[in-house]
């Protein structure tokens, strides 16, 4: 599974427990990581989730 299969909050949490192997590369420009986090965090609507969430 790659970075971008991680469609849901469920399958977040899977890799953040451990539980779901994923393959990623890490990009090597800051900027370039940065642009990816905040693709992240748009496509995942972090800005109106809860803190349960």
């Amino acid at each position: 599974m790659s970075l971008e299969q991680l469609t849901t909050l469920e399958a977040i949490n899977q890799f953040l427990e451990g539980t779901q192997s994923v393959a990623f590369n890490v990009a090597t420009d800051k900027r370039e990581r940065y642009r990816w986090v905040q693709k992240t965090l748009v496509k995942h609507r972090y800005l109106l989730l809860g803190k349960v969430d």
